[in-house]
């Protein structure tokens, strides 16, 4: 019996050490592979942040570069409109000189008011002297001829919203030649009124004169703070239509006034009944005219006889 009871114990005691070291091997490979994966987290972050670093340098230099180039793209395309503006108008004037017909800007027109209605080139052309080149197209001929009207009108109407300052204007002739535009007795209503109407710009901008009116109207408010105000008179209670005696929502029923007069009123106007008829005596006096002209023919013919008297 002792030794069957002994048998068991010892697979117990045997099970129990079997079991002791597979229970505690998973806890430590367990620990072991979190701290390895936190770590690999950490560098695969690091080197993620490290990337897009660079790739950030790399897109800021490419924008520049675009940027540049773009700068570049178009500056040499204002180069271009402008020597291609100086010379239709060199060949113009010597067209002129020879006796033909000037024709070069005419060509190229269509081109340049395309060209100056884009305000992204307008600090670029101002920068580059275009003032000069707009003033030598709206000048006067050597023979004293303006430019034809399709080109005075166009040039006229595309240059309206270029940021021209004072500097432009003292470089160049624009201001000159636009003048000499307005002050023409042959030139047509609607050129004159595009050049008087760049002129009253670019003197507003010589004289700095202020063309907005809040702001005048707060310096004016800041130099004279106590400006008097006009009253208005206070409203009349006993004019109001509304009653208020019996504080009541209706409105006041008029009542009749009665034309009981104790004094005659005065006449505000005459008598047209006392008053003679002018239109009666226009009429006599044409009546007496009349009968004076027929004594004055019989005076001069005298009266016939049946015997033929007075007829010569």
């Amino acid at each position: 019996m002792r030794k069957d009871n002994s048998q068991p114990k010892q697979e117990e005691q045997s099970d129990q050490e079997d079991q002791e070291p597979i229970t505690q091997k998973p806890i430590y490979e367990a620990s072991s592979d979190t701290s390895s994966e936190e770590e690999n987290n950490q560098e695969q972050s690091e080197d993620g942040e490290e990337i897009e670093e660079i790739a950030n340098l790399f897109k800021k230099r490419t924008r520049r570069r675009r940027h540049f180039e773009d700068n570049e793209e178009d500056e040499n395309l204002v180069d271009s409109i402008l020597k291609e503006m100086d010379k239709a108008a060199d060949d113009d004037i010597d067209a002129n000189r020879n006796d033909l017909p000037a024709l070069n800007k005419l060509k190229i027109l269509d081109k340049v008011t395309k060209f100056l209605i884009v305000s992204k080139y307008h600090d670029l052309f101002l920068e580059m002297n275009g003032t000069f080149i707009l003033g030598k197209w709206l000048a006067q001929m050597p023979d004293g001829s303006f430019p034809s009207t399709p080109l005075k009108l166009g040039l006229l109407q595309a240059i309206q919203d270029l940021p021209i300052s004072t500097k432009n204007l003292q470089e160049s002739d624009l201001g000159k030649s636009v003048m000499a535009i307005y002050r023409n007795p042959n030139e047509t209503v609607n050129v004159k009124r595009i050049a008087k109407l760049l002129i009253d710009k670019w003197s507003r901008i010589i004289y700095e004169i202020e063309t907005n009116y809040t702001i005048l109207n707060q310096a004016e408010e800041n130099e004279d703070p106590e400006v008097p105000r006009t009253e208005h008179p206070k409203p009349n209670l006993n004019k109001i239509l509304y009653s208020q005696e019996n504080n009541t929502p209706f409105a006041r029923i008029p009542e009749k006034n009665l034309f009981d007069f104790k004094y005659r009123p005065t006449k505000s106007s005459e008598d047209h009944s006392l008053m003679p008829d002018r239109n009666s005596e226009a009429i006599n006096r044409l009546k007496k005219k009349l009968q004076i002209r027929k004594k004055r023919v019989k005076r001069a013919t005298g009266e016939m006889s049946v015997d033929g008297r007075n007829l010569y």
